[in-house]
């Protein structure tokens, strides 16, 4: 990987620490080598972004590359760059024990993040099957003022999801989530 594609993705990184640091709080990092620490085990993280915030339930893998599409989802599901990414997510999301969360954009496009249905649904979002298991795509933008208002204020559900009053799936009544 040369130079340039490592200031993109590091960029990327960045903006996402900034991000989920205004929603959460906490203190919100890159990690060293972009995930590939080696000692990283040795901490018990993985992915790109780590936390002060012992709670929080995703590990997040960033991508800031060219050559996506969202249509190639439907084209070629198996062999994307979308496809190839989240399986690295939710590999590294099962070495921790936590939830996968996909970030990505490239040039001229707006952020986007990838969960699983079960953890998250929002109105807006796109759902589909990705290696297998239901999926939304939605907005950052769309989904860290829902996640924050889950996370930082509300509490997530017995089960493990997280509670959306716009569209969670049978795990809380809206009475049942906290402002």
């Amino acid at each position: 990987m040369g130079a340039r594609s490592r200031n993109k993705g590091a960029r990327c990184e960045r903006e996402v620490c900034r991000l989920f640091a205004r929603h959460f709080g906490g203190t919100w990092s890159r990690v060293p080598l972009s995930g590939g620490w080696g000692n990283r085990k040795d901490f018990s993280t993985c992915g790109d972004i780590i936390t002060t915030l012992s709670d929080f339930p995703f590990t997040i893998e960033c991508k800031n590359a060219e050559g996506w599409h969202l249509e190639h989802l439907l084209t070629h599901p198996d062999t994307c760059l979308l496809a190839r990414w989240w399986r690295q997510a939710c590999a590294q999301a099962a070495e921790t024990g936590k939830r996968p969360m996909l970030i990505f954009t490239r040039n001229f496009q707006p952020i986007y993040a990838v969960l699983l249905v079960e953890d998250f649904v929002l109105e807006g979002g796109i759902g589909l099957a990705l290696e297998g298991r239901a999926v939304t795509i939605l907005l950052l933008e769309q989904l860290m003022p829902e996640l924050e208002l889950r996370h930082g204020h509300g509490r997530t559900a017995p089960d493990g999801a997280v509670a959306v009053k716009s569209g969670m799936m049978g795990t809380m009544d809206d009475a049942d989530v906290q402002a």
